[in-house]
């Protein structure tokens, strides 16, 4: 099999090994560890380390992917790799976080979306709110069975993750823990003591890409428990009397 780059001289070999070295260190796990990512053997990472040997193409693409840099880029002399993945994702928790958790009241609220496949159904979701330490975490059930579904859940649905606040606005920032696993926010204009009835946005992931529609939060009753609340997480008729008419007035006028 030909060498990426095997016309050249054991300069290459350096100058690979150098570049490989400093991703490492910028990547900031172990060695061990990275080449299980890779699906490379130790020993042959090794032998790159030390300038022994020279990576094949499909060797070179993989190490490549896996640092997300261009595959010429571990070819060049004096190649910097300016992002350390880890950091730049422990910073941009600590900015999501860093603020105090907004004093959101915690429980059960419904979330009532338009079904996009019928306009005159409803979708209604259960959304538990709970703080989390020092945050405030949510999960969201939608599609609930008494029988598990293909995937092996018991919801079609089940995002869990952190609420925000941001210049009035709530986010309820997820990711959904049955595949596909995509990503979701929904978002509510929110001023603080009223809690009831929120209007709102959210994006759903479809085949097609994401879609934004208008959604509410709306308060569960304090009585209800979360069995009766998570057999409730289905379609309803618009009409619906469980829908009521403060949800209905909100999906209908659109106010933000």
């Amino acid at each position: 099999m030909r060498r990426f780059g095997e016309r050249s001289n054991v300069t290459l070999k350096e100058v690979v090994a150098d570049n490989l070295h400093r991703l490492c260190e910028n990547d900031g796990r172990s060695i061990a560890y990275i080449c299980r990512a890779m699906r490379i053997s130790r020993s042959q990472f090794d032998r790159y380390l030390a300038a022994e040997n020279l990576p094949t193409e499909g060797t070179a693409k993989t190490i490549a992917n896996f640092f997300r840099i261009a595959e010429v880029d571990l070819f060049q002399i004096g190649f910097r790799a300016q992002v350390n993945i880890p950091a730049e994702y422990e910073e941009a928790i600590r900015n999501l976080t860093h603020l105090p958790a907004p004093r959101f009241q915690g429980g059960i609220y419904y979330l009532f979306y338009q079904l996009m496949s019928d306009s005159n159904r409803v979708m209604c979701s259960i959304v538990i709110v709970k703080p989390r330490g020092d945050d405030l975490g949510f999960v969201r059930l939608t599609g609930y069975s008494k029988r598990r579904y293909s995937n092996g859940a018991f919801f079609r649905g089940r995002h869990g993750g952190i609420v925000v606040e941001r210049h009035k606005w709530l986010y309820f920032a997820g990711v959904n823990m049955v595949p596909e696993y995509e990503p979701s926010m929904i978002m509510f204009r929110w001023i603080m003591g009223d809690e009831d009835v929120l209007p709102g946005k959210a994006s759903i992931a479809t085949e097609r890409g994401p879609v934004v529609i208008d959604a509410v939060l709306k308060r569960a009753p304090d009585d209800l428990s979360l069995r009766h609340a998570v057999r409730m997480a289905r379609a309803y008729p618009r009409n619906a009397a469980f829908i009521g008419d403060d949800v209905r007035l909100i999906l209908e006028d659109n106010p933000v």
